[in-house]
């Protein structure tokens, strides 16, 4: 199975789109509207992992 990850950034939004096979899987819209945390990089702690959901929780410290 080949996986592609697509990403669109633009000024106010930024577009997440999963391909497999030539097909659109997921797909994530982002707007300006909120704090952002896309483009850092921050060091956590793994808090709980839910392999049926394919999530992990992960504590950043900004709570």
């Amino acid at each position: 199975m080949e996986r592609t990850i697509v990403i669109s950034a633009l000024l106010n939004q930024v577009q997440v789109g999963i391909v497999e096979n030539n097909r659109l899987v997921e797909y994530y819209l982002e707007r300006d509207c909120t704090e952002r945390l896309v483009s850092n990089i921050y060091k956590g702690r793994v808090e709980n992992v839910l392999p049926g959901m394919g999530a992990a929780f992960i504590d950043i410290g900004m709570a």
